[in-house]
């Protein structure tokens, strides 16, 4: 199976990233390889530093992968610790969507809760030493401090 490994500065919310640097590499992968996470464990190469690396292609998968350590074992093993970048693998499908994703952030995207908040809250106080009665089905809030 090939492995692509890649050099990028473009962010992680990137689609079409720029990769630069690529080495190409044959390997071999077990039964239990996880295939959005995976660990690689790769033999050194002379010329290559894989230090250098943070971004990876495998065909066979058609996945893309953002390198999030590279761990030396000893001198001649080191081990790969991948994410698949989800944006990148399926950026076909992406940039193919009627979705609003390129749509600039505007106010009330984003909510500040606090006590004061509510979305469509039915509220009813019950003063009470006993249970609750009837069908209804009710949700109890309780708001206290640490004093």
């Amino acid at each position: 199976m090939l492995l692509i490994l890649y050099r990028t500065e473009s962010g992680a919310n990137v689609i079409n990233k720029t990769l630069e640097d690529a080495v190409n590499i044959q390997i071999t992968v077990r039964n239990d390889f996880d295939i959005i996470n995976p660990q690689l464990k790769l033999s050194k190469i002379d010329g290559v530093n894989f230090q250098d690396y943070n971004y990876c292609y495998i065909p066979d998968l058609n996945r893309y992968y953002f390198i999030n350590s590279v761990v030396a074992i000893n001198a001649d093993i080191f081990n790969f610790e991948c994410e698949c970048d989800v944006l990148e693998t399926y950026k076909a499908d992406i940039l193919l969507s009627n979705a609003r994703f390129k749509r600039k952030i505007k106010q009330g995207d984003y909510i500040d809760p606090d006590f004061e908040y509510r979305i469509n809250a039915d509220i009813t106080t019950h003063e009470s030493n006993k249970g609750f009665t009837g069908d209804d089905t009710m949700i109890l809030t309780t708001v206290g401090s640490g004093f």
